[in-house]
């Protein structure tokens, strides 16, 4: 994949390179690009993606004025509002503040991280009616509950980290056969993973930093689990059985749970053999 163009100090050059390369990705970073000022931005509109690292820039407003921006990445520290209602972005990264607006507004999202996300409601409302989303990351933040993900039903990846306020994952059941990838880490509140066997074509679970777990009988409704990976995770009746039959298993070893490693390593092996006989 071809880098983002580097948008630097000369500005006029910049323009000119861009728009002569008809470029459609471009990176603002404080280390090449000192300006408090984007400006420029609409003098070129071939431009589809904006990566912003500078806490320099002041106003994010020229965004307004990209007719062809669907992608944007926001690593910076919001000193003026953005009113995302003017946009139309398929993507979108960013560090959440007050100063964001209209979330909602973003129907056509596909992809979306957000860092610090902490709505009034304490849930993810804001985001039913994405439609289209397929991915979702959300790390850190003021979450309690994933209400609002149950009408999100074309959603395939699903990342939730260090959510210390989330106590469970009931909500975030729907409809959706497309969900294929999980990964959740250090939401240290959540204690039951059953709901997680909801999405019955999960192909990828991995769990980490959890604390305790009762146990991992859940995963014997996931029929289509092809990696299961749980670290830092005590299972609290050490049974690795449910497991077997899985391709890629990984676990933190412990002496008083039903196999080690190596023992596992051996018995998966004859219980893949099984499967694969049996279909």
């Amino acid at each position: 994949m071809k880098e983002p163009y580097r948008i630097y100090n000369d500005i006029e050059a910049c323009i000119q390179e861009v728009n002569k390369c008809q470029l459609k990705d471009i990176i603002i970073n404080e280390v090449f690009y000192s300006g408090r000022s984007i400006r420029f931005l609409d003098r070129i509109p071939t431009v589809e993606s904006v990566h912003i690292t500078s806490d320099k820039i002041d106003d994010f407003s020229s965004l307004y004025e990209m007719p062809n921006l669907k992608k944007l990445i926001i690593d910076a520290t919001l000193k003026k509002s953005l009113d995302l209602n003017f946009l139309d972005l398929e993507e979108l990264s960013i560090n959440w503040s007050k100063k964001v607006i209209g979330l909602s507004s973003l129907v056509n999202l596909k992809k979306i991280s957000l860092l610090s996300y902490s709505p009034l409601r304490k849930d993810l409302k804001e985001l039913e009616n994405m439609k289209n989303l397929e991915k979702l990351e959300l790390i850190k933040g003021n979450i309690e509950s994933l209400k609002g993900l149950r009408e999100v039903n074309n959603l395939k990846e699903l990342s939730l980290f260090d959510l210390k306020y989330l106590r469970s994952l009931s909500s975030s059941e729907n409809k959706s056969d497309r969900m294929t990838d999980i990964e959740i880490q250090g939401c240290h509140k959540i204690s039951d993973m059953k709901y997680v066997s909801c999405y019955k074509n999960l192909r990828s679970l991995i769990i980490s930093k959890m604390g305790k777990i009762p146990s991992l009988q859940f995963v014997t409704r996931m029929k289509h689990l092809e990696h299961f990976v749980i670290l830092d995770t005590e299972i609290e009746d050490g049974d690795l059985t449910p497991c077997l039959g899985i391709d890629y298993v990984r676990f933190d070893e412990k002496n008083w749970y039903s196999h080690s490693n190596a023992t596992f390593k051996k018995a998966n092996g004859l219980a893949k053999k099984q499967k694969r006989m049996s279909q």
